[in-house]
């Protein structure tokens, strides 16, 4: 996820910066635009947003949603899609946590101690942050497995950031299952990949792009099984 947000930053400064300024002047102008996009009224960026609650965000389009809320240092997101495809399948797809990398982007490796997984199974995902970061391991433990409705999994006691990853599957009709996707981590992650932390209305603004990314994907890998 990291590293996506670090590619997309770079992009889109490079772009704007190379196509209306001569090369003299990028290094700081470059530093201009990183000020200016800190400096714009959270207001400005309210206006263009089809829904807010407090300090929740939530966007919706064709049977998907995500929101998103920052609260005491700690990212919640919350996101859902409907998917044709039978509510076993699905959950047995995304309870095996080695498929992660089939549709996270950030996943390099997934390895587990049991398979197949039970309650406190643990779980070790090798992830690409960032370039500073590239195979970060993160140690989870399942905290919840209900077949066919409910998995849970949160980092064991004493790692260095926290997250809780959920993940809840329902039966709709006509052979279509809704997935519920949520996480709560520790936003000191993001300077710890990136080395300084991120706007509010640009960390927003990512996690709705790359969410829509992830549940997509998903959705087109298993329709396709």
């Amino acid at each position: 996820m990291l590293n996506l947000l670090s590619r997309f930053l770079r992009f889109n400064i490079n772009i704007y910066i190379h196509k209306i300024l001569p090369s003299t002047t990028i290094y700081f102008s470059k530093l201009l635009v990183i000020v200016s996009l800190i400096l714009i009224p959270r207001k400005i960026i309210a206006q263009n947003t089809s829904f807010k609650q407090s300090n929740k965000m939530i966007y919706s389009s064709d049977n998907f949603y995500v929101n998103y809320s920052y609260t005491n240092n700690k990212i919640y997101l919350s996101s859902s899609i409907q998917i044709r495809k039978n509510t076993s399948d699905v959950f047995n797809f995304i309870s095996d946590v080695r498929n992660d990398k089939l549709w996270r982007s950030e996943i390099i490796k997934t390895e587990i101690d049991t398979f197949p997984l039970l309650n406190n199974s643990s779980i070790i995902e090798y992830t690409k942050l960032s370039k500073k970061q590239p195979n970060h391991p993160l140690v989870f433990q399942i905290i919840s497995l209900q077949p066919n409705k409910l998995f849970q999994m949160e980092t064991i006691e004493g790692s260095p950031f926290w997250e809780v990853s959920q993940r809840e599957v329902e039966y709709l009709n006509n052979g279509v299952t809704q997935f519920t996707y949520c996480v709560n981590f520790d936003a000191k992650i993001l300077k710890f990949a990136l080395g300084f932390y991120l706007p509010q209305f640009i960390l927003r603004h990512y996690l709705k792009s790359v969410t829509k990314q992830y549940l997509r994907k998903l959705k087109n890998v298993l329709e396709e099984k």
